[in-house]
């Protein structure tokens, strides 16, 4: 340690930390790619063409992944670091059952795989979710893209055992031993410090980030980051009304809508199955090479290598690709890596079903690594990456284990689907389908997906779906809006009120008059008592109570105080001198009676941000003191009542305090 910090300070210490972490929590993958590539052993040259063991090991074990999708959800609410070492577990019960199936009965067998369903489920969730919490920002997303690199070296450690000839005793213990180390030194691994400031742990947390960063405790400069941290939760929350809030809002909702169907969609291209069956694939295709050359005789041989040689090399090349994505999710982004790799892998497994069809078994192997190489560089890491970027803390796990859930389903349907293709129609027709799905996601993702490196959930969300303010038109109650009625959002049934507030000539006026859609608008004048709207902030029905800002009518505003759920202060941000009026004003409403007691949210639209002098939201908050409010939450955003602009984000962030703020009541 002493060498690191002589070498580059806290900063070499605490990226040797954090690629400590991002190995150790990725060993549980390593031992599910382990268990997988097993799979492809028994699709081998000596396994009987007519055995249905390798789809039955297969479909066992995702099935079994599904189910184990809420007994996740409820172990990594005890804490992220004793689920990765339950996973670990699993494992160790995994490889334990299979040393004794190589002497006993085959339902041994089935109990190791169905361990390792377990221990899968818990390790591909808990990856991204560590990787997010864990690591710094610059880090993230190639950290959480470790996931299928680490997952893809498990697939080709087991392959290499197999064409070494390693006896499966060995193999077997070789891989029980990773599992049990691995569980023993995870102990020595701080927890989460999002998780424990959720707890409230707020010295424990600052200890685990401290060494996280490779910093003292007491150093200022972990100050900054522990303030990005969740706040304390009130009271234990379970997973299924954290679920129906995380549905409640027509934002995060299509945020899942679109990262879920990128995991999923990604998972369920074809590559699995690949992976899964690779010898297999490669037999049957060199056997359809063989009966075209029967009948054209032609020169040269069908394949350079045997099957389970050429499954070894394909394992290779998505090992060196995975490790190439760490490098491109954070240098090109997530939507170019979908986008283009979407399209790559599919054009390739279409080439690869046109070349087995006819017949060019060297051809087609080429382009089936090709389509393995340019999946494991993108198409693989990129969507976790995407998803973990789409929400806070509160609901990334929700999010994460609702994901998995669908892809337990649909990787056992893709490693059903391949094999029966390949039975009635032959490996062309099987590589072809992948193409179609591959391709139809390509055009989804190049339609629906948004770029979310270095963006804030709010940001997404914006990009995403803006606010239903900006045009009611465009946000019709659908059927997504009527169930979050059903499920009892705050939109059911009642109305929220939210004061405007501010000085005289700040754009109150202006800033509603910008919401409102153009049979709606109204004039600009100023507001001499108060003016009342209706709105629809993100299926939260809203009554807008604009109150006067002129020194005479001022003392007025405390007659809506007891009826206001929110406040919007609205200040010109181009006027340096009268922030000091609006600061004195602010502290009076904060501290009436009315108003001292209660955890409103308080959004402060920094107005006028197209002005040349205008402020930036930063010098706008300290300016009014903001950093001393500590009850109420507070948000402050540059907007412009002329072009609109900013307001889709404040908005965001107001629709999401509320909700939470009725949800909780």
């Amino acid at each position: 340690m002493r060498i690191l910090k002589g070498w580059g300070g806290a900063a070499a210490l605490s990226a040797f930390h954090q690629a400590l972490v991002v190995i150790l929590i990725n060993i549980p993958s390593v031992s599910f790619g382990l268990a997988l590539g097993w799979v492809s052993l028994l699709s081998g040259e000596a396994a009987d063409e007519s055995d249905k063991g390798a789809v039955f090991a297969a479909v066992t074990t995702f099935l079994a992944c599904f189910v184990a999708v809420p007994i996740s959800a409820k172990i990594i609410t005890y804490g992220r670091k004793y689920a990765v070492m339950a996973a670990s577990a699993c494992f160790v019960l995994c490889w334990s059952l299979k040393l004794v199936s190589v002497s006993a009965s085959d339902g041994w067998m089935i109990g190791g795989r169905l361990a390792a369903g377990l221990g899968g489920t818990v390790a591909w969730t808990l990856a991204p979710l560590l990787a997010r919490e864990m690591c710094s920002e610059g880090w993230c997303g190639a950290a959480v893209s470790a996931l299928p690199l680490a997952h893809n070296a498990g697939i080709l450690l087991m392959y290499l055992a197999a064409d070494a000839r390693i006896h499966h005793s060995t193999v077997i213990w070789s891989c029980l031993g990773v599992s049990v180390f691995h569980f023993f030194v995870f102990m020595f691994i701080p927890e989460s410090p999002s998780f424990l400031a959720a707890k409230g742990k707020n010295e424990e947390a600052r200890s685990s980030l401290a060494w996280l960063r490779g910093r003292s405790t007491n150093s200022p400069k972990l100050d900054a980051e522990l303030k990005t941290l969740p706040p304390a939760e009130k009271g234990d929350e379970s997973s299924l009304s954290r679920t129906l809030d995380l549905f409640r809002d027509r934002q995060r909702r299509w945020a899942f809508a679109i990262g879920f169907v990128a995991v999923m969609g990604q998972e369920m291209c074809g590559i699995l199955a690949i992976t899964q069956y690779a010898e297999r694939l490669f037999i049957l295709t060199r056997d359809r090479a063989a009966a075209v050359s029967i009948a054209s005789a032609p020169e040269g041989p069908v394949l350079l290598a045997t099957p389970a040689r050429h499954a070894l090399i394909l394992g290779a090349v998505q090992i060196v690709a995975s490790a190439l994505s760490l490098y491109l999710v954070e240098r090109l982004g997530r939507r170019p890596l979908i986008v283009g790799c979407a399209w790559a892998v599919g054009l390739s497994l279409g080439g690869a079903a046109v070349a087995v069809w006819a017949g060019k078994a060297e051809v087609a192997a080429l382009a089936v690594a090709l389509a393995v190489a340019v999946d494991a560089a993108g198409l693989q890491a990129a969507p976790y990456a995407l998803l973990s970027d789409m929400f806070a803390y509160e609901y990334r796990g929700c999010a994460t284990m609702l994901a998995m859930a669908g892809v337990c389903l649909g990787n056992s349907m893709d490693v059903i689907m391949f094999p029966v293709i390949v039975v009635h129609s032959g490996v062309a027709a099987s590589l072809l389908t992948a193409a179609a799905m591959t391709l139809a996601y390509a055009v989804f993702a190049s339609i629906a997906v948004p770029e979310t490196r270095l963006k804030t959930p709010e940001q997404i969300y914006d990009a995403i779906c803006p606010a239903a303010s900006i045009s009611p038109k465009l946000y019709t109650m659908g059927l997504m809006e009527k169930l979050s009625s059903w499920l009892g959002g705050p939109a059911a049934g009642r109305e929220i009120t939210i004061l405007v507030l501010g000085l005289d000539h700040s754009g109150k006026t202006s800033l509603l008059n910008a919401l409102r859609p153009p049979d709606r608008k109204v004039t600009s004048e100023p507001t001499l008592a108060t003016r009342q709207d209706n709105f629809t902030f993100g299926g939260i029905s809203v009554v807008a109570v604009e109150a006067g800002g002129a020194r005479r009518v001022r003392a007025l505003w405390e007659r809506q105080y007891a009826a206001a759920s929110g406040v919007l202060w609205v200040v010109d941000a181009a006027d340096a001198l009268r922030l000091a009026v609006a600061r004195d004003e602010m502290q009076l409403m904060l501290e009436h009676p009315a108003m001292r007691a209660r955890r409103l949210p308080l959004l402060v639209c920094a107005n006028k941000a197209d002005l040349p002098h205008a402020l930036p939201p930063a010098q706008v908050a300290a300016a009014l003191g903001l950093e001393c409010v500590t009850d109420k939450p507070w948000h402050v955003c540059a907007t412009s009542a002329v072009s609109g602009a900013g307001l889709t984000d404040g908005l965001a962030w107001l629709t999401r305090q509320l909700r939470d703020l009725h949800t909780d009541n």
